[in-house]
């Protein structure tokens, strides 16, 4: 009986003490989280990223999401040059930095965009960031993916 009063004393107290923010920071800081708008459509997916070091270059890191709404079998790929925090753009495979994104069979190049990372943490192993990308496929139809939002990402192992 003991046991029942001290967990409901315990949550009680959360309930009492911790506001709604607090809570959505808590368990953001350990929960994935990778969303967009693509074409004004909401866009969430399970994501991760790795980075490889590139002698006499630096660093490559590669981000890969995939969808997780219905089956459209859609993903998006983002490849940036660096392992830090900063804000960088992306532009065509050429540019080094760049970005794609995948919906069934066709597959959407970027042609302009931009990704900030707020966070690179090498030691813990977790990226955060924002990016908008525009994309085009090889019969000339555009997207524009906005609104692009990563958080707590893990590295890939």
């Amino acid at each position: 009986m003991i046991k029942y009063y001290i967990i409901f004393t315990f949550l009680l107290f959360c309930l009492i003490y911790c506001t709604k923010e607090e809570i959505k920071n808590k368990v953001s800081n350990y929960v994935p989280l990778f969303s967009a708008s693509i074409e004004g459509k909401e866009w969430i997916g399970t994501a991760s990223w790795r980075t490889t070091p590139i002698p006499l270059v630096g660093h490559q890191t590669v981000i890969t999401a995939v969808g997780s709404e219905g089956v459209s079998g859609s993903s998006i790929v983002i490849t940036v040059g660096t392992n830090r925090a900063g804000a960088y753009s992306l532009g065509p495979a050429t540019s080094g930095n760049t970005a794609y994104y995948i919906e069934g069979q066709k597959r959407y190049d970027a042609t302009q965009g931009q990704i900030q990372f707020s966070l690179f943490d090498t030691i813990n192993k977790r990226i955060s960031g924002t990016f908008s990308i525009q994309v085009r496929n090889a019969d000339g139809i555009t997207k524009d993916i906005t609104n692009g939002k990563f958080e707590n990402l893990p590295q890939q192992l």
